[in-house]
């Protein structure tokens, strides 16, 4: 029948709404900071690249660099995404010259940032690839089962740049570094 609240009553809950504001805005904050971490989506990398760099085999002390020339095109596919490049080697002497095509589709595997190879059903018994993006970079990975039944892992991460992307290839093979290429690859005008 007191419709009039004690001090302490109202103190109680002032403190009380003083907290549920703490926490709403501790919440929206961790809200914004988790969107702000998140990786972006594909949709970022989208672009034709184009740049030059030079690979390095840790095994060779003399004579253990190539230039090569990369270019390098990512946009959307039916499903997902597809990433192509094409890789012009050139030895030292630059007398010999070898050239390599690459593309793979990409569609979502169910997992956040994880992306598999869409063909990977049918070719399975070579090998398997997969893409996934962390923070500003898309890594592609090619796992290839080799004759003899060892493997080779070529990790591909390009990371988004000012200017384009930044590449860090990475060749293993049976755990063992084979070889390792790193290059700017400048954006190309559409």
């Amino acid at each position: 029948m007191n419709r009039i609240m004690s001090a302490a009553t109202l103190t109680g809950t002032a403190r009380f709404l003083g907290w549920i504001a703490v926490l709403v805005t501790a919440l929206q904050i961790a809200g914004h900071a988790q969107a702000a971490d998140r990786a972006p989506g594909p949709e970022a990398f989208y672009g034709r690249y184009h740049g030059t760099g030079l690979a390095r085999d840790p095994n060779t002390m003399a004579f253990g660099f190539e230039k090569r020339d990369f270019d390098v095109e990512i946009g959307a596919a039916e499903g997902g995404f597809f990433v192509a490049w094409t890789t012009v080697m050139q030895t030292p002497t630059g007398k010999e010259t070898k050239r390599k095509s690459t593309r793979i589709d990409f569609v979502p595997s169910g997992r956040a940032g994880i992306y598999i190879d869409h063909a990977a059903a049918t070719g399975i018994a070579n090998g398997l690839s997969w893409a996934s993006i962390s923070e500003r970079a898309l890594t592609v990975r090619v796992l290839t089962i080799l004759d003899d039944g060892a493997y080779q892992v070529q990790s591909y991460q390009r990371t988004l740049s000012k200017d384009g992307l930044y590449l860090v290839f990475r060749s293993d093979g049976d755990g063992a570094i084979i070889r390792i290429v790193t290059a700017d690859l400048q954006k190309q005008a559409k």
